[in-house]
């Protein structure tokens, strides 16, 4: 099925049920019990003031229906490269190649940016499915680091993948 991204307009209200409350265990390792709408409407809201974060959902062309979202700092701040921060494609939909699809487009949308420097994420390494996906997009491991979420302190693999 064919999809696209395009930017989330700063009216946009996630009461379209966007991927993240149907993904429990994903809410769950990185903001614990108790996590609803209004929270992540208030978190969204928070993030859009981010200079240099950018998101895009991620929709079927043919229908219009929002299936994922994309959410990257164009640099970040503690360590001088792009930063992918969030793909998550709504759990109806896992599984059926669009998340690796979606990352393969937005890998052309930052090399046709010019962008050399490597790109970067961090894996909570509880989150096995997550961790396996970015290996075989083809990320590599370079450091562990531990951070503080909301239900506890977490480790974090830290992984990049050239461009």
């Amino acid at each position: 099925m064919e999809w696209n991204t395009k930017p989330l307009p700063p009216s946009y209200r996630l009461r379209t049920s966007f991927p993240f409350l149907p993904n429990p265990f994903y809410i769950g390792v990185t903001e614990g019990d108790g996590y609803d709408l209004g929270r992540l409407e208030k978190d969204w809201e928070s993030a859009r003031q981010t200079e240099g974060r950018e998101m895009a959902g991620i929709w079927f062309s043919d229908s219009g229906t929002p299936v994922g979202v994309l959410d990257w700092l164009e640099e970040n701040p503690n360590g001088e490269h792009p930063w992918l921060g969030l793909l998550m494609i709504h759990g109806e939909h896992q599984g059926k190649g669009l998340g690796r699809e979606a990352f393969q487009g937005f890998l052309r949308f930052l090399r046709e940016q010019e962008e050399t420097r490597p790109l970067r994420i961090g894996v909570i390494k509880e989150n096995k499915p997550a961790l396996a996906f970015w290996k075989d997009v083809g990320f590599r491991p370079f450091d562990t680091i531990e951070m503080q979420f909301p239900p506890g302190l977490r480790q974090v693999v830290k992984m990049e993948i050239s461009l």
